[in-house]
């Protein structure tokens, strides 16, 4: 019965844990966050950072992977999240302890199973910064602690420090096999381990070394994993090294960890053969009463031989190699947080969750796109390998002027001008492209087996490099937040997107230092890897250039005439109109020739091979006017007025779960989107003065043709279907004219056009696509996001989809509603189906109800009436489309998947002249059957097929963040605008409201892990998934900056924390340490009733008091004060550009 004892034998179990808790707390003076009964939760998974090339990923259960630089480097096995987390026989460590007591010899394996039947209390703690995870258990049966911290270093690779703890008043004996379990040697992939791992340990020999008082072994393959009748070598080694109070024993392998928990005495190992490799360490200790015993654990792998004997060396001193381990991984944290603080990642608060929270978020967002290291600085070495990785016949042209580089330059020298660049319009562009970022990696983990990650800090001589990888739809938005920390980044990460993008409108799927990468061609697959994303490169862009000119009103103004970007040249071609109507799904040929020649080409002078070439085979240049025109002129052509922006590339939006939508798809997210884009670009344009800006040709009669369809576009097309046909060919056909001429003639010549003709553009398309957007306006308040288009009779149908959260966030985003409207839609969308409140937060789609397996698969009785070859075919035996149940109920042939399969099936039944007659007379009735039983016409993607990630019941971490910026975006609007008081107080109880459902403002227990740290989602069945490299990170970081109320206008900063909580001011005094704009460690001291952050290396004091006011202090010493909470123009460029001139600010707040 429920309640009652349990026994393991005679032994009764102890009761279950408490709910576990979150609190900070010091270890050896380190801050962590620790969770008190995490074995109360569900095991979750976590990432573990570190500021050298190792990773590590473990389970709150104990099991973890390891390796360095990529997944096939591992030494303990990278495999997916849930085999990591499935508990005994995962990788990791292992600790088996005979403790005799009272004359009894006790079996405990700390952190191993539910601990039963002991009264154990188990802690699990994360470093501050997320550089270690610490495993406690507390025995208080056997009066002992255990607790193993693991974390990574560059000298030492992963290391495992663990204390054993006598909490009795008496001393007591324990006999202990501790170590590393389950190794794999240099060589055995993450593929060759997923499909052959039985055969890749028959390949395995690992061998002891001797070296004094401490255990070395050494893990290798014998050779290389082939069937080749060749030789192959092997080479390099994994390495394992334990320094202990007794290191004499030491096994290689777990078979003799069987023997040891029996009590009985085990041997060493000193060669191990065909099996996984281990270094588990039999000890025999006598911690005294209320005495600690400590021991230390290394593993590294990738080593050569004179790795292994200058690792053997160092181990022959086992104290200095502890003091070493200690100050290296001191190193390596304090690396790590001068990333995170030059980031502006550190800041001091009373809600330290709060303040955890942002650093977690800042370090996985410069893990994501990079960050800038040594406060902006880089060699100027690394500028001239750039240029030559760009183009070296460029490099070679200019070898004196990069040759003559100064040794160090920053950030601000690229855009002040001070390296006197020669007039030469390609190195410019290369320069202004570039950007000295560190530290990134793709967003791969166990969690998202399927991107691969590489981690490159250093080159083979061992000096740092500065580079970067991403997805396009990634790495920008990471860009963007980043950019609030180095604004003077802006124009070269602007300049970047730009010149990546293509002539026909869009842009490729990567991007790393080395240039663009696009999706090839499966030959096995024609049409399913490879298309153009379209929605991340509106909103993208936009949120680039709106921080620009924030931060440098006027820049984007005077360059708009400025020919100083290229275009991609991918190797794809948009099909014609009619084709797509066709079939939207397959609208994009591969071109194989082009792609060929674009890598040639690349290969033989660099990254500017991939970029679309002009006659004399120089990248074509475009001013920034032409730049901005072209993505949108493409969605243009793509409007379908009151549907949306048609999907026909192949490839779907921000949420790929809805890929699906990807042909017959019409993305009101999109339109949203231009809305707010085309409003920018109008205020920029007239800021330009009259002057005419130079247009490729082909650009021009775009331009014009566009705007003539926009201008014919009857006004009933956002309702009337016929008139929204015409208006779709209209645009339609003019990106066809468009696109056929850029891929036959590329772009040739220049034309100047009017800065009245592009205003002409934008007052034909704006209210066609803010027309759009009301109509998509649902009878709840709430928004449409996709619909689908129906082709019919020369007749153009905008079906709905369900309610999504994407459509609400883009319509807040759009700029097309008011603040009351806005608030309307907050109070919609916490009363609809979307709200978790479970959870307190929104799912990116209502949940649903799904049939039963039986009920799923069953067809209606009135089946046999509606396509009598049904019936036919069951009395004659015949399961090719139909069987029946012992109950009589039909139910379609199990192996069928789709409509298409059934077509087959009826084709093959029709060859059969039995069954001729019966197919043509019953095929589309069978066909509609099918549809009415599965409602295939409704499917959007695997979205609504899984339960996890995007799928059914599942909170989608980023898109919740996406929606919080875009309420605080309203309120910040509705403050500054003047609208009623009551609107902005409902708009900042929305704002909180929609905060207080994330992470770091719950109990672990309810989010299911660290709550400080970001995770991507969180399925209804259990807790958070996918730790740290979410997009949620870029987008609270945005709103933490508009909780600050540090607002950039003009070039002016001010702060107006109106979002702030009263309870994040620390009534005691403190001190604030941080990395100043030099990249420098900094400390300043912060008074009663006070908090500190930085904003771009330049600490920030709020201080609460009666009135606002401001005191500027000047590294000259000097100081300013004023009753107000505004830099002036000067201060404010001092800030921004990390100057150093603008020693701290003290603002007074009165909340």
């Amino acid at each position: 019965m429920p309640g009652e004892t349990v026994y393991i034998g005679q032994t009764p179990c102890a009761a279950r844990p408490e709910r576990p808790a979150m609190e900070f707390t010091d270890v050896a003076g380190e801050r962590w966050v620790a969770l008190s009964d995490v074995d109360a939760m569900p095991p979750f998974f976590m990432s573990i950072v570190g500021a050298s090339d190792m990773w590590l990923f473990a389970g709150s259960n104990g099991p973890f992977t390891a390796g360095r630089s990529e997944p096939d480097r591992a030494i303990f096995p990278y495999q997916t999240a849930d085999k990591i987390i499935r508990g005994d026989g995962a990788s990791g460590a292992l600790t088996v302890m005979i403790v005799r007591r009272d004359g009894r010899a006790h079996l405990w394996e700390p952190w191993r199973g539910d601990g039963a039947p002991y009264r154990i209390r188990r802690r699990l703690l994360k470093h501050v910064l997320g550089a270690g995870v610490l495993f406690e258990e507390t025995n208080a049966d056997l009066s002992l602690r255990f607790r193993w911290e693991l974390a990574t270093c560059e000298p030492y690779g992963l290391i495992r420090r663990c204390t054993l703890e006598n909490l009795a008043d008496r001393p007591v004996s324990v006999r202990c096999l501790d170590g590393w379990r389950h190794m794999i040697a240099p060589g055995v992939t993450q593929e060759t381990y997923a499909r052959l791992s039985y055969l890749a340990a028959g390949y395995m020999r690992h061998e002891r070394i001797p070296c004094g008082s401490a255990a070395l072994g050494v893990y290798t393959l014998n050779a290389a994993i082939a069937d080749r009748a060749e030789p192959v070598e092997s080479l390099r080694a994994g390495a394992a090294w334990a320094i202990g109070p007794d290191t004499s024993t030491v096994l290689l392998t777990e078979r003799q960890v069987g023997a040891f928990r029996r009590g009985e005495a085990v041997t060493n190992e000193d060669e191990a053969r065909g099996q996984f490799g281990a270094l588990l360490v039999a000890m025999e200790l006598e911690p005294g009463a209320e005495e600690s015993i400590a021991w230390l654990f290394g593993a590294d792998t990738w080593l050569d031989p004179p790795a292994v004997v200058a690792l053997r060396k160092a181990l022959s001193q086992p104290d200095a190699v502890r003091a070493d381990v200690a100050r290296a991984l001191a190193d390596d944290r304090e690396r790590l947080r001068t990333l995170i603080g030059g980031a502006d990642g550190l800041q001091t608060t009373a809600d330290a969750a709060a303040c955890a929270h942002h650093a977690a978020n800042v370090v996985f967002n410069c893990m994501r796109g990079g960050t800038f290291d040594d406060g902006g600085r880089f060699p100027g070495s690394d500028l001239a390998a750039y240029v030559r990785q760009r183009n070296r016949l460029v490099a070679d042209e200019h070898a004196g002027w990069l040759s003559s580089l100064p040794p160090v330059l920053s950030l601000s020298d690229l855009r002040s001008g001070a390296l006197a660049l020669p007039e030469h319009a390609h190195l410019r562009r290369i320069v202004g492209e570039y950007l000295p970022v560190t530290f990134s990696r793709r967003h791969g983990d166990p969690s998202r087996p399927w991107n691969h990650f590489v981690i490159r800090l250093k080159d083979d001589e061992g000096r740092p490099v500065r580079t970067y990888q991403g997805n396009w739809r990634d790495i920008f938005q990471n860009w963007e937040a980043l950019a609030q920390s180095f604004p003077d980044a802006l124009e070269p990460m602007i300049a970047t997107f730009l010149s990546a993008s293509t002539a026909d409108g869009y842009n490729p799927y990567r991007i790393t230092r080395e240039g663009v990468d696009w999706e090839v061609a499966n030959p096995g697959d024609v049409w399913g890897h490879y298309g153009y994303w379209g929605d991340h490169q509106i909103v993208y862009l936009l949120r680039l250039l709106e921080a620009m000119d924030r931060w440098r009103p006027g820049l984007l103004a005077a360059a708009l005439r400025e020919r100083r970007f290229a275009y991609a040249h991918v190797p794809y071609r948009i099909v014609g109109l009619d084709a797509m109507l066709r079939d939207p799904r397959h609208t994009i040929a591969f071109d194989h020739d082009l792609h060929a020649r674009l890598m040639a080409r690349a290969s033989a002078i660099g990254a500017d091979g991939k970029l679309l070439a002009g006659d004399d085979g120089l990248p074509v240049m475009a001013t920034l006017a032409e730049k901005l025109l072209v993505p949108l002129l493409a969605k243009l052509t793509n409007l379908v007025p009151g549907g949306g922006i048609w999907l026909n590339t192949q490839r779907p939006e921000w949420n790929d779960a809805n890929n699906a939508l990807a042909g017959w798809g019409l993305s009101v997210v999109t339109a949203c989107y231009m809305r707010r884009y085309m409003g920018w670009l109008r205020e920029l344009l007239m800021s330009a003065g009259d002057e005419p800006a130079p247009v490729s040709c082909a650009v021009a009669e775009f331009l014009q043709s566009v705007t003539a369809a926009l201008a014919s576009c009857p006004s009933e097309a956002v309702r009337d279907p016929r008139a929204r046909m015409s208006a779709l060919r209209a645009l339609g056909t003019a990106g066809e004219r468009y696109r056929d001429r850029v891929y036959d003639e590329g772009l040739r010549g220049q034309t100047d056009v009017p800065i009245g003709a592009m205003l002409a553009l934008i007052e034909a398309a704006l209210p066609a696509v803010s027309e759009t957007i009301a109509a998509n306006r649902r009878e709840d308040g709430l928004w449409h996001s996709y619909n689908i288009l129906e082709v019919a009779d020369d007749c153009a149908h905008v079906r709905r989809l369900p309610l999504m959260l994407e459509g609400q966030v883009a319509a807040l985003s759009s700029g097309q509603l008011t603040a009351d409207e806005a608030l309307r839609l907050c109070a919609a969308l916490r009363a609809s189906d979307l709200y978790r409140p479970d959870q307190s937060s929104y799912l990116l789609y209502p949940d649903r109800a799904l049939p039963s397996y039986l009920a799923k698969n069953t067809l209606p009785d009135a089946a046999p009436a509606s396509a009598p070859i049904l019936a036919e075919l069951v009395r004659s035996g015949d399961g090719t489309l139909v069987v029946a149940d012992a109950e009589g109920r039909l139910h379609f042939n199990a192996d069928l998947r789709n409509a298409s399969d059934v077509v087959e099936r009826l084709d093959a039944l029709a060859a059969r002249p039995a069954w001729t007659e019966a197919v043509a007379r019953d095929r589309d009735a069978v066909l509609g059957l099918w549809e009415e039983v599965f409602r295939h016409s409704e499917f959007t993607g695997r979205s609504g097929s899984f339960f996890m990630f995007e799928g059914l019941g599942s909170i989608y971490w980023h898109m919740v963040a996406k929606l919080l910026v875009a309420v605080q975006e309203c309120f910040l609007q509705a403050n500054a605008s003047g609208a009623p008081d009551v609107t902005v107080r409902g708009l900042a109880e929305a704002y909180r409201a929609i905060r207080d459902g994330l992470g770091y403002r719950k109990p672990p227990d309810v989010f299911g892990a660290f709550p400080t740290d970001p995770y991507s989602h969180s399925p209804r069945h259990a807790g958070a998934q996918q730790p740290g490299m979410t997009g949620q990170v870029k987008e609270e970081i945005l709103t933490r900056w508009g909780e600050l109320g540090v607002i950039v206008c003009d070039g002016l900063i001010r702060f107006e924390p109106k979002l702030l909580d009263g309870g994040e001011f620390e009534p005691e005094p403190r001190t604030f340490a941080f990395i100043n704009a030099e990249g420098a460690p900094d400390v300043c001291k912060l008074p009663p009733h006070s908090l500190g952050f930085t904003c771009c290396g330049t600490p920030i004091r709020y201080v609460l008091g009666e009135s606002p006011g401001i005191v500027v202090e000047r590294a000259d010493g000097s100081t300013r004060q004023a009753d107000c909470a505004e830099l002036t123009a000067e201060e404010s460029a001092d800030v921004l550009g990390r100057t150093g001139s603008v020693r701290g600010i003290t603002v007074t707040v009165a909340l």
